[in-house]
């Protein structure tokens, strides 16, 4: 498994905002200093997840669930440590240094860019076509789409 640099890790903490992390998979409310919303985590109906995003850290005060950034991604998207780190560096456009010797081969990293890449332009085209006044974000559409039996 290939090592990140400390420096590179220290970086990525540094100029990656926790608040549009999260913001990716819930809906934050600026309360103070910090933000808070519903938890990605759990189904809850008032909200106990808060982002301070001076400490770049999250807590549920529901479930326990706490951590930086790459924790969050690892959590939410169910990568391991390195994964999440290549995955945040490339959503954005912090560049990832290995340690000497470690880092991953040339076709492991272009297949890796590769399916990051297929997987942005998947989520992109189909947040249009939900957002799209034509009968294409429609769910019987959708439905129809999919060979879902939509009644």
């Amino acid at each position: 498994m290939p090592a990140i640099k400390p420096t590179c890790i220290r970086d990525l903490k540094f100029r990656v905002n926790i608040v549009d992390v999260v913001s990716r998979a819930a809906t934050l409310k600026k309360a103070g200093a910090r933000f808070k919303g519903l938890c990605p985590f759990h189904q809850e109906k008032s909200p106990s997840f808060h982002v301070n995003p001076d400490r770049g850290s999250y807590k549920c005060f529901g479930c326990g669930k706490a951590g930086d950034i790459i924790a969050f991604v690892q959590e939410t998207e169910q990568l391991n440590f390195v994964e999440a780190i290549e995955a945040l560096g490339q959503r954005f456009g912090v560049p990832i240094e290995y340690e000497e010797g470690s880092g991953p081969t040339r076709e492991g990293r272009s297949l890796r860019q590769e399916i990051f890449d297929l997987h942005e332009v998947a989520a992109e085209h189909f947040h249009q076509a939900l957002k799209a006044s034509a009968a294409t974000g429609d769910y019987m559409t959708l439905g129809a789409y999919a060979g879902i039996g939509v009644h």
